[in-house]
């Protein structure tokens, strides 16, 4: 059960932030790469291909952290945030400040 308590919206949003982060690093090494030329070995038609990837894992991620984050506080999801939920589940609440 250790896989329920890890994957929460927190460890999807540093997920996806590493894959934006990718994406961008891949992005900026296809524009120096230029039309003929390498970057890393590879030409920019393919780094150009890994960026489109890299973001559209970063789009799933993005929305999966969304969905895990409405289900942690309803309390349909163990969070991680120290949400309170009363019996009905649309009366989610957050804990008092202080």
């Amino acid at each position: 059960m250790w896989i329920k308590k890890a994957l929460n919206s927190q460890f999807l949003h540093r997920l996806c932030l590493v894959f934006t982060l990718a994406g961008s690093v891949t992005w900026i090494a296809a524009w120096v790469a230029g039309e003929n030329g390498r970057v890393w070995g590879f030409t920019q038609t393919r780094l150009y291909l890994d960026t489109i990837c890299f973001l559209l894992i970063a789009l799933g991620l993005r929305l999966g952290c969304l969905m895990h984050h409405w289900e942690e506080r309803l309390g349909v999801r163990p969070n991680p945030y120290g949400y309170t939920v009363n019996p009905p589940i649309d009366k989610a609440t957050l804990p008092p400040l202080g």
